[in-house]
């Protein structure tokens, strides 16, 4: 079966499959199919079992988690060339998370068998899904460490600087940064409240750090905003 070569193309964009020989690649790309979601749509709840590994080919997924009392937290907002929902590809245990589409979302479907006989046939597949799953891992060890030991200015801080470093666009005026997030969607993120995320930044615009305006927000004082988030050695 002949394979699209934009297809081909776009999948050794991707860390995941990006040094597998030419005739693995195939091999691996023919068990993938694409499928659209619309914006807000539920890819898959937690609990649920886990069928499917999923690529991302264009918009965004919010992976959270919501707790019994009803309050969500937001783990990883996953864009495209991106693999997500990792865990169930060396377990095979039930989705340890929810997966929902934050805006019109494109994604390359395989089932979790092809991915898992993938792996297991081509050791550079299954080290390269690895290290995603640790780089994960990594992720989560540092959003609990932030959730324990930061308050939320320093968190929000960190999330626009990092943020600026991928999407931002330096002006005369600061660094533009387009954060295509809701302040719900922030405070997910955050693990705080929609209000208390509004707040700081009422705060960080008194304060000339930054300005929201209708093309983003802007960043005035990296340097100031660095020291809030405790990362100006990192700048």
């Amino acid at each position: 079966m002949t394979t699209n070569p934009h297809r081909i193309n776009f999948f050794r964009s991707t860390r995941i499959f990006a040094h597998l020989p030419e005739a693995a690649l195939r091999e691996v790309i023919a068990g993938f199919r694409p499928r659209v979601y619309a914006r807000h749509e539920i890819l898959f709840l937690q609990g649920d079992e886990a069928r499917n590994f999923y690529l991302m080919s264009a918009g965004r997924v919010r992976l959270y988690s919501i707790s019994d009392q009803g309050r969500e937290f937001t783990f990883f907002i996953v864009r495209a060339r991106q693999a997500f929902d990792l865990p169930s590809v060396f377990d095979g245990k039930p989705h340890p998370v929810s997966a929902s589409a934050l805006s019109d979302t494109r994604v390359y479907v395989a089932s979790l068998t092809h991915i898992q006989e993938m792996a297991d046939r081509y050791p550079p597949l299954y080290r390269a899904l690895a290290r995603q799953l640790s780089a994960a891992t990594r992720r989560i060890a540092d959003i609990a460490s932030d959730l324990a030991l930061t308050d939320v200015a320093t968190r929000l801080a960190r999330l626009l600087l990092v943020s600026s470093q991928s999407q931002g666009e330096p002006t005369p005026e600061g660094i533009l940064l387009t954060l295509d997030l809701s302040h719900s969607e922030i405070a997910t993120l955050l693990g705080t409240a929609r209000e208390v995320v509004s707040r700081t930044f009422r705060h960080m615009e008194r304060e000339g750090l930054v300005l929201r305006t209708r093309r983003g927000i802007l960043i005035r004082d990296e340097l100031k905003l660095a020291d809030i988030a405790h990362m100006r050695k990192k700048l």
